[in-house]
C-alpha cells in the first residue's frame, strides 16, 4: 500500500489494499484447509497449521494501518465539517484575547 497518506483518495486505496489482502487470506485458508484435511504426513500437516495461523494473523497486522488511515480520514472530516459549520454562523472568528 502506498505510503502517501495524504493521496487523493486514501479509503479507495485502503479498499484495494483489503481486496488484496482478502484474496490472500483465502487462499491461505484453502491452502491450509488442503495441507490439514488430505495428506497425513507430518510436515505437511505442520505446513498446514503455518499456513492457518498466516491466514488469521494477516488481517489482524493489516488492522492498524487500516484504523489510523479511517481516524485520519475521520478527523479530516469533522474539522471540515467544523469549519463549515464555523463560516454558516454570524459571527466572524474571533481574535484570540491575550491578557498583560
Amino acid at each position: 500500500m502506498a505510503k502517501d497518506f495524504d493521496a487523493d483518495d486514501p479509503l479507495q486505496l485502503l479498499m484495494q489494499e483489503w481486496a488484496h489482502i482478502s484474496t490472500w487470506f483465502w487462499s491461505l485458508l484453502l491452502g491450509a484447509t488442503l495441507c490439514l484435511g488430505l495428506v497425513q504426513d507430518s510436515g505437511v500437516n505442520v505446513l498446514g497449521w503455518v499456513l492457518l495461523v498466516s491466514a488469521l494473523g494477516l488481517p489482524l497486522l493489516k488492522l492498524g494501518p487500516t484504523l489510523i488511515i479511517l481516524a485520519n480520514e475521520l478527523r479530516k472530516h469533522t474539522r471540515s465539517h467544523d469549519a463549515h459549520a464555523q463560516s454558516d454562523s454570524d459571527e466572524g472568528p474571533e481574535a484570540p484575547q491575550f491578557r498583560r
